[in-house]
C-alpha cells in the first residue's frame, strides 16, 4: 500500500484530469489546455507527466511551457494548469 502522499497525489491527478476532460466537453468550439511549470527545463519526472500523457486527454490539444520567469503568449488557452515546484534546502 502506498503512502498517504502518494494517495493524495493520485487523487489530485485524477481530479485535474477529470476537470480538464469535463471542461472540454462543455466548452463550445475548440478547447486547448496549457500546462505551465516553473522550471527552465524539466530534469526529472514531473507531477504533470501523468496528466499530460493521459489517454483520457489524448484528443485535447496540449501545450507545455517551462520557465523560471515570466512567459509571454499571443493568446489565451481554454484552461491553464500551473504546477509550482517548491524546493527547500536544509543547511
Amino acid at each position: 500500500m502506498g503512502s498517504s502522499s502518494e494517495h493524495y497525489s493520485r487523487q489530485v491527478l485524477e481530479y485535474v484530469t477529470s476537470l480538464i476532460w469535463n471542461l472540454s466537453e462543455e466548452e463550445p468550439g475548440s478547447f486547448d489546455c496549457w500546462f505551465y511549470e516553473n522550471l527552465e527545463q524539466p530534469s526529472e519526472e514531473s507531477m504533470l507527466d501523468p496528466i499530460v500523457t493521459s489517454d483520457r486527454l489524448s484528443l485535447i490539444p496540449r501545450r507545455i511551457l517551462y520557465s523560471e520567469g515570466s512567459v509571454k503568449v499571443s493568446r489565451s488557452p481554454s484552461i491553464l494548469v500551473v504546477f509550482i515546484l517548491i524546493r527547500s534546502t536544509i543547511c
